[in-house]
């Protein structure tokens, strides 16, 4: 049982590793076309949540196998891992049903979460080490300086299907828009080009 346990670990850090590093290479992209379902702190929120999980199960074993390392303590242990990972989870499972608007993106979150959360570490550590910059460049809207202005945005705008989203509110770097039909989107400024808008939702244009 110790061995299974040491083996699901050491895999469970080679795929972080593996996927964290392929991330790198696609952060920026990646990060922008999720933004409006999740930011970088619920990344960590949710990756606390599977990190605890995991903690919970090993603890669990542990206990099964005879050789717990937290002697009497375990429940107390397990109760902590379960509670952090309940919190974390319950957060994840908010944002499928309120931000995703389809079945395939509520059943890669967690895997995006995950890989953008351990992605940000290898990009932080090559600013740092290689003086990197954050940005790859490949957001050329968002990283030229020329970022669009969210007050210049229409009152209404239309999707791919000419279907009208009326403006909900306003902030620095976003505005949310209400379709006729109650659904939501938030469009922050790294999604505009122009007169469009690339979003998790769809394509947005007002011209």
């Amino acid at each position: 049982m110790e061995t299974l346990v040491t083996t699901l670990g050491t895999v469970f850090l080679v795929i972080i590793f593996i996927i964290s590093a392929i991330g790198f290479f696609g952060f920026n992209k990646l990060r922008s076309a999720w933004s409006g379902v999740i930011g970088l702190g619920g990344c960590y929120i949710i990756l606390v949540g599977v990190v605890s999980l995991f903690l919970m199960l090993g603890i669990i074993f542990e206990v099964i196998s005879g050789q717990s390392s937290f002697g009497s303590d375990w429940i107390g242990a397990a109760a902590i891992a379960f509670v952090i990972s309940a919190v974390c989870l319950f957060y994840m499972v908010h944002v499928m049903r309120t931000r995703c608007n389809t079945t395939a993106r509520r059943i890669l979150l967690p895997f995006i979460a995950i890989l953008l959360a351990a992605a940000f570490v290898w990009r932080l550590a090559a600013a740092i080490i290689f003086h990197l910059p954050m940005s790859n460049g490949s957001e050329s809207d968002n990283t030229s300086g020329n970022q669009f202005d969210i007050s210049n945005l229409p009152v209404i705008i239309y999707d791919d299907s000419n279907s009208r989203w009326q403006i909900q509110s306003k902030n620095g770097d976003s505005a949310t828009y209400e379709s006729d039909t109650g659904q939501r989107v938030t469009i922050y400024n790294a999604q505009i080009s122009g007169s469009t808008a690339v979003t998790n939702v769809g394509n947005f244009h007002w011209y």
